[in-house]
């Protein structure tokens, strides 16, 4: 008899909330900067970060993180602030602008929240610039004009409340002489693609990274080795050519890798932009920059602007047409993007041509010079209501000279504060109220390059990563994502791919946890495209090799050895189609990718639902070797297969069924109690689920991969967890699968052996 073992997935953490579900974790390393006293006095900041909360951290929300370190720094090295500081400022503001109140004064907490009366901020909005402004940033959000919304100030960051989308952000100068440490200092203006300015932005992230992140996980413990082959960009003064340099054995040097979109080309074009066996030499003499492609000609600039020597560009530094060179190659993938210096991701090209230097539409903000003059205290009225209703303390303030603030009560009236009513801290000017323009979510994980299967791992495996969205630029990093406006931003979910060290955060998730991850991660995988459907096994290898290690198992195909049973749990989704994916006259040495794996078949696809320790497991489920899953087979017995939609149900015949199918209705109110101490749930409903082709019935069996654990007086009552599989053409005792399902282990032969044999 086949033995079985009751699923443990450990304990559970001290914070459990009854739930196994997944809650992305990423790396809570970052949680040492967001939750620090400020003690840098010589930047001249005061204050605390903002602090979050493990929910906080945990929530998958964009987090605002308040950090003016590198934009003091670039204020001291570079002229990025000298044309801003030239700008008017607005010449309208209405002299009791309440706009003004929210945006002049830092909130005594971290968050803090208001109504907004939409109806009469547009009645002023006419004859007040930022009055104008700020319901021009509404209007995006089609809000009606007699609505009241809630808005929250988020240190920098304004929100409608009710999606915490973003929408404006309130930037400082560096020349205040305090800043406040919940204002951010930023550019409203980003610098042109490409110009000096824009790599000073990146010089100042690289180099705050390199000095003060080593202990998040953004630098690589070991040195350096170049990969077999690289592209040299040369020293000194720039060249219109460079060469492809082919490493000696354990060369060791600094290099940074290109992630790109490859694009359709033409054979001409082919010729120029990648590298075969009949230009191999000529690559190593020299490569005309004029004739690669703009995205390769932008990368070299790059690594050049950035003090880096070689850059790594797939097309040119595998040999295309040597099918050896390209499989040992590709299985480098895990070494190559995590030992390099950084990423480029050429996030807003298309295809190799576009190039990713290029302009970038500016944003709408308003220059604040000084605060309005404070207006007298109007007449008290009880039945005036403001614009802005049910906030506390939001101040009107001048510098110079002494001057009164007041504050809106909820019922429209303006008083006076007296002195010591006044708020420790005061906005310095100049301030710049900007459209909100960060949206790392849109400009990359949303981006063309971003759906491709071979960037999923390049991203994962990468431990930092410039990326050149169309909107602006973004670095990422184990603190979490700079934006070229000087914000940074952290969020649980990003940073899982994000994440330096990928995946160490599974180290710190439950078991149940990290089975859901890795659903989350396989189905989020399958959803990218690929030119060539047979590679996604091998552009996932990287990334497999790393699971492996994290989790101390083999793995293959997709399938981690210590969650094996769940793994191979993969059904279609329902009412869509799998297409199995077999090589090609143009890739046929590929391999074929065992049918167990789910990486077998393009189409949707996710797990089987399965409770949680609620399962044992078949003890002689394992790996034979990488293709080949060891099993039992059984058949189905005393049943009949029904169509239903696009499953088939299995409706029992033989004296093992006890009772029919439909004979499942639970206890009326009217039972007894007899009859209440004699219940038993539902019988499970029995179906199954093919991967693709249902045409053909016959010579179907089963692999039990698990029992539902349950309290059914009859045996033959249990839940079994089943693949399907049919005999395949690859010999005796070899089977391929074919579906999935569940089925009453009374349809089923498990008080039987079953036949010893392989899923291939």
């Amino acid at each position: 008899m086949e033995s079985f073992r009751k699923e443990d997935l450990g304990d559970r953490p001290d914070d459990w909330d009854g739930e196994r579900g997944y809650k992305p974790i990423g790396g809570l390393r970052a949680r040492q900067l967001y939750d620090t006293d400020l003690e840098d006095s010589h930047q001249r900041q005061r204050g605390r970060r903002r602090h979050f909360t493990r929910h906080e951290l945990l929530s998958g929300d964009w987090l605002f993180v308040v950090d003016n370190d590198l934009p003091l720094t670039l204020s001291k090295n570079t002229d990025l602030w000298e044309d801003l500081r030239q700008l008017p400022p607005v010449t309208k503001l209405c002299p009791k602008c309440p706009s003004f109140s929210i945006l002049s004064q830092p909130p005594k907490r971290d968050v803090q929240k208001l109504a907004v009366d939409i109806s009469k901020l547009r009645g002023v909005a006419t004859s007040c610039d930022l009055c104008k402004f700020f319901l021009q940033c509404l209007d995006r959000y089609k809000i009606g004009s007699d609505e009241t919304i809630e808005v929250l100030r988020d240190c920098s960051v304004l929100k409608v409340d009710k999606n915490n989308q973003p929408f404006l952000l309130i930037l400082g100068d560096p020349a205040s002489e305090k800043p406040s440490a919940k204002t951010q200092i930023g550019l409203p203006l980003l610098p042109d693609a490409g110009s000096q300015n824009h790599f000073d932005i990146m010089r100042g992230w690289i180099d705050t990274c390199d000095q003060k992140h080593e202990s998040y996980g953004c630098h690589s413990k070991h040195t350096s080795v170049l990969p077999t082959r690289v592209i040299d960009v040369g020293e000194g003064a720039y060249s219109d050519f460079v060469h492809l340099h082919c490493a000696k054995k354990d060369e060791e040097g600094s290099y940074l890798a290109l992630s790109h979109c490859w694009g359709t080309f033409t054979d001409e074009q082919r010729e120029n932009f990648c590298t075969f066996k009949r230009n191999f030499d000529d690559r190593v003499r020299g490569i005309e920059t004029s004739t690669l492609p703009k995205s390769f000609r932008d990368a070299i600039r790059v690594t050049r602007e950035l003090g880096q020597r070689y850059v790594w560009i797939d097309s040119l530094c595998i040999i295309q047409d040597d099918f050896e060179d390209w499989r040992r190659e590709a299985n480098k993938m895990e070494i190559v993007y995590s030992m390099a210096y950084f990423t480029i991701a050429a996030t807003s090209a298309h295809d190799s041509r576009q190039g990713f230097l290029k302009p970038r539409q500016q944003r709408e903000f308003v220059k604040i010079e000084k605060p309005p003059p404070s207006p007298p205290p109007p007449p008290r009225r009880q039945d005036r209501r403001g614009l802005f209703d049910d906030f506390e303390e939001f101040l009107l303030r001048r510098r110079e000279p002494e001057y009164k603030a007041y504050t809106n009560t909820g019922d429209g009236i303006w008083r006076e504060l007296g002195a010591d009513l006044a708020p420790p801290e005061v906005e310095q000017f100049p301030l710049y109220i900007c459209e909100h323009i960060d949206n790392f979510t849109e400009d990359v994980e949303k981006s063309i390059l971003n759906s491709r299967g071979w960037v999923f791992q390049e991203r994962a495996l990468s431990r930092r990563i410039l990326h050149f969205s169309s909107t602006q630029t973004y670095w990422e990093c184990g603190v979490g994502v700079h934006s070229e406006t000087l914000t940074l931003m952290y969020n649980s979910e990003s940073n899982i791919l994000g994440d330096p060290q990928f995946p160490a955060s599974t180290g710190q998730r439950t078991d149940g946890q990290n089975i859901d991850f890795l659903n989350s991660l396989f189905e989020e995988y399958m959803q990218r495209a690929f030119t060539q459907p047979t590679d996604r096994a091998i552009a996932f290898a990287g990334l497999e090799k790393r699971l492996a290690k994290a989790f101390y198992c083999d793995a293959h195909y997709g399938i981690i050895g210590k969650f094996l049973h769940r793994n191979l749990l993969w059904l279609r989704k329902a009412n869509t189609t799998l297409t199995r994916t077999r090589p090609g006259p143009r890739d046929s040495q590929k391999e074929i990718t065992p049918s167990w794996s789910w990486m077998a078949y393009e189409g949707s696809m996710g797990p089987m639902s399965v409770g949680y320790e609620v399962v044992a497991w078949s003890e002689s489920l394992r790996f034979r070797n990488r293709k080949e899953i060891e099993c039992r087979v059984r058949d189905f017995k005393d049943c009949t297969m029904v169509r239903e939609g696009d499953e088939f149900v299995l409706l029992g015949t033989g004296c093992s069924d006890e009772g029919s199918e439909g004979n499942n209705d639970a206890r009326s109110d009217g039972d007894s109690v007899e009859d209440r101490d004699t219940y038993e749930p539902p019988k499970p409903r029995s179906w199954l689920r093919f991967d693709a082709d249902a045409s053909d019935l016959e010579g179907l069996n089963g692999v039990v991969i698990g029992t539902e654990l349950g309290y059914y007086s009859n045996q033959y009552e249990q839940a079994c967890y089943v693949i399907i599989v049919k005999a395949s053409g690859y010999g005796s005792g070899m089977f391929e699968r074919v579906g999935v399902g569940s089925v009453r282990s009374g349809l089923i032969s498990l008080d039987e052996p079953g036949i010893r044999a392989s899923i291939v």
